[in-house]
């Protein structure tokens, strides 16, 4: 583990050049006696993990970063935290997208405006290519009121990954040269400012609803795999607590807490 600096903030932020994973070294971090919040962020990961144990593919020059951090919410709420979480992530990503992103061009000649958008659980979306995910680990009991995450961040900035049965996009593909750093303090703003909508949980309507205008639309046909079993149906949005709803062809609502959109 290879540090390369570390910046003393009320944010501490840690930055090494090398780690095989920003949410494992976070956790050591928090074993050493580190109070959350803090950062760690790294050039390169060469052990890093996605969602159901699988391995996150870690091309140099892409955003790797993990938060620590606590949060007052019981467990049936913090499950939400996925979508407060990919909120920021977007936000972070669109914030510092360049100007033809939002620009429809001239008549003469439109741009092509990239289309970001959200999938359940916690991806992010460039054109429906897989640009980012998080990975979110409870340290805590799940009945604890007070719960400590590792809540891990990877962006496709300069390359793309191959992810079998997946289309993959980077940052650089579509014209967005804000770099690692620049994405990274957006994203690091975004999650104070979606945490503290968040409210512990209070304003989870909220969060639903701004998730789901940047989410596929109602009605998107998708299928669900969860373990080996495959789920399809119809998006019909959120429960109250954040889990997926699919429609059937009976029209029974099918609810899913845990699972991979495919």
């Amino acid at each position: 583990m290879k540090q390369q600096s570390c910046q003393s903030s009320s944010l501490k932020i840690q930055h090494f050049t090398s780690l095989g994973s920003t949410n494992e070294c976070a956790r050591q971090k928090l074993k050493e006696g580190i109070k959350p919040p803090f950062w760690i962020v790294t050039d390169e990961q060469t052990g890093g993990r996605g969602r159901h144990g699988r391995e996150w593919v870690s091309i140099k020059g892409n955003l790797f970063t993990s938060i620590a951090l606590n949060i007052k919410a019981n467990g049936t709420s913090l499950s939400a935290m996925s979508l407060v979480t990919a909120l920021a992530l977007y936000d972070a990503v669109k914030e510092t997208a360049p100007d033809q992103w939002t620009s429809q061009g001239s008549v003469q000649s439109p741009a092509v405006v990239p289309h970001l958008s959200l999938k359940w659980p916690n991806d992010i979306e460039l054109n429906n290519a897989k640009l980012g995910g998080i990975l979110i680990e409870n340290l805590s009991d799940p009945k604890a009121d007070i719960s400590t995450l590792i809540i891990g961040f990877g962006v496709n900035i300069l390359a793309s990954p191959v992810i079998e049965g997946r289309d993959t996009t980077c940052l650089r593909d579509h014209n967005h040269l804000a770099g690692r750093d620049k994405i990274l303090n957006a994203l690091i703003e975004a999650l104070e400012i979606w945490v503290e909508s968040y409210d512990n949980g209070r304003n989870l309507e909220f969060i639903k609803s701004s998730w789901l205008k940047r989410a596929a639309p109602l009605g998107t046909k998708m299928t669900v795999k969860i373990g080996e079993k495959r789920v399809s149906g119809s998006f019909e949005g959120l429960n109250e607590y954040g889990a997926l709803k699919l429609k059937q062809p009976d029209n029974q609502i099918h609810v899913i807490t845990g699972g991979e959109v495919i």
